[in-house]
């Protein structure tokens, strides 16, 4: 694995087929036991060697095209898991949040938020929980709406349950702040 984050540092187009590669891989193996421990293996190693925003911004592009939406919908909600849960992504968080203004890929946090949402919306639990992190807040009152239309099953139930549990978590505390702020002013 690490042969081929190195290999894929060199060249655009390289980097482009490893990351179709790593989601066939992924698409083929779903099933097995501990996949969520091999997806953030993966993307950890190729974190180390590439920036976190073009690795997420690559997946984003290259699941756009799954055949596969329930996959994609699936491997989504893992990967927003992956942004919002692990202490590795801080960085990402924080350029997401608008935190930093140094930027290793996207140009701008829109252009990177633009990228991962077009594929998250496949994914209403992770579409929402990006658009907090953002602070797009005024985006995810609009989505909310939007739920009542949803056949929650069980897995998107649970998928809710864990991002009230984020939105407890110290990533998410810029949005209890808020709250608090606008329930203040109202």
């Amino acid at each position: 694995m690490y042969l081929v984050c190195m290999l894929s540092t060199k060249s655009e187009k390289y980097s482009r087929k490893v990351m179709e590669q790593l989601i066939e891989r992924f698409y083929s193996i779903r099933a097995q036991a501990r996949f969520d421990d091999k997806i953030k293996q993966v993307i950890q190693e190729l974190t180390n060697s590439i920036s976190q925003e073009k690795v997420f911004m690559e997946f984003a592009g290259k699941l756009e095209a799954h055949h596969d939406l329930l996959f994609v919908s699936e491997l989504i909600e893992r990967l927003t898991f992956v942004i919002v849960a692990s202490t590795s992504y801080s960085r990402l968080r924080a350029v997401l949040m608008g935190q930093t203004k140094t930027m290793e890929y996207a140009e701008t946090k829109e252009e990177l938020f633009f990228a991962l949402f077009n594929t998250w919306s496949y994914n209403p639990v992770s579409t929402l929980t990006l658009c907090l992190l953002t602070k797009n807040y005024e985006l995810a009152y609009r989505l909310m709406p939007r739920f009542t239309q949803i056949e929650m099953d069980t897995s998107k139930l649970i998928a809710l349950g864990s991002l009230v549990h984020l939105i407890e978590s110290p990533v998410f505390v810029n949005l209890r702040l808020e709250l608090i702020r606008t329930d203040k002013r109202s």
